[in-house]
C-alpha cells in the first residue's frame, strides 16, 4: 500500500493518505511521499512542505483528483517531486487562493479549467523546472492582482493560452519553453502586467505573446517565432525587436 511519512524534528508516522498527513502536519513540517497513486483532494492551511521520494521517478508519484486536486490558503508552503492530474470538471489541478506557495519538479495536467490558477492578491506562485501540458483549459492563470515567478518550465499544447496574466496580475516569466498551445503563448489582457524573459515562445495557435488592454510588458531576450499569427499582437514598439529574436 502506498505511504506517506510525516517528518518532524520530534516524530515520524506512517499514514494511508496525503491529506491525512497533511491533516496530522504542524507548521514547518515535512510530509515525504512514498510512490504509488494517490487518489484524493488535498487542502492546505498550514506552513509545510510535500515531497515526493527523490529514490523514484517523478512519474511513479501521482495524486489525482476531479476536484482541485490541490488547493492552497496558506501563508507559505512548498511542493516537489510529484506528478498532479486533474481529472474533469470545473476544477484546476492546482488552485492557490492565499499564500506563497512554491512548486518545483511537478508534472501538471488537467482535464478540467486548467493546470495551475494563482488567483488573489494575496496569492503568489514560484513554480520551477516543471511541466505544464495537455490541459482541456489553459496552462497558467494567474488573476486578481497575484504575482509569481515561472522559471524553467515547459509549457505546451494546452486547449487554451499556455500562461494568462490578467486583471492586475504581475508575475514574472523566464526561461520557459512556451509551445504548442491551441490560443496564445502568453496573453496578457485587462490590466495584467508582466516582465517576460529569455523564453522561447513558438508554434502556438494564435499569437505568440498578446497584449490586449494592458501595459506592454518588459520583454528581453526571447525567442518568438513559428507562431500561426503575429509574433508580438498589440504592440507596435520598435523596442520588442531590437530587445528579442523575432519572426513575425
Amino acid at each position: 500500500m502506498s505511504s506517506c511519512s510525516l517528518i518532524t524534528s520530534w516524530s515520524q508516522g506512517a499514514y494511508v493518505s496525503i491529506a491525512d498527513a497533511v491533516e496530522a502536519a504542524a507548521d514547518g513540517d515535512y510530509v515525504m511521499i512514498e510512490p504509488g497513486k494517490y487518489e484524493e483532494s488535498v487542502f492546505v492551511e498550514k506552513r509545510i512542505h510535500l515531497r515526493g521520494n527523490t529514490e523514484y521517478p517523478r512519474d511513479e508519484i501521482e495524486l489525482s483528483s476531479s476536484l482541485n486536486v490541490l488547493r492552497f490558503e496558506t501563508d507559505s508552503a512548498s511542493v516537489s517531486h510529484l506528478r498532479v492530474r486533474q481529472t474533469g470538471g470545473r476544477f484546476n489541478g492546482v488552485l492557490i487562493r492565499r499564500g506563497e506557495v512554491v512548486l518545483t519538479d511537478i508534472d501538471i495536467q488537467s482535464a478540467g479549467m486548467g493546470a495551475i490558477a494563482c488567483c488573489s492578491e494575496g496569492s503568489f506562485l514560484q513554480l520551477s523546472y516543471s511541466y505544464v501540458h495537455e490541459c482541456a483549459g489553459g496552462g497558467i492563470v494567474f488573476d486578481r492582482s497575484s504575482r509569481g515567478l515561472v522559471e524553467n518550465c515547459i509549457v505546451s499544447e494546452n486547449q487554451l493560452q499556455g500562461i494568462e496574466v490578467r486583471n492586475g496580475a504581475h508575475p514574472v516569466l523566464q526561461g520557459c519553453i512556451i509551445a504548442a498551445n491551441s490560443q496564445n503563448g502568453i496573453y496578457v489582457q485587462q490590466g495584467g502586467e508582466a516582465i517576460i524573459l529569455r523564453n522561447t515562445i513558438l508554434t502556438n495557435g494564435y499569437s505568440g505573446v498578446m497584449i490586449r488592454e494592458s501595459p506592454m510588458p518588459q520583454m528581453v531576450a526571447n525567442r518568438i517565432y513559428k507562431n500561426r499569427h503575429l509574433a508580438v499582437w498589440g504592440s507596435t514598439s520598435t523596442d520588442i525587436l531590437a530587445l528579442n529574436d523575432i519572426d513575425p
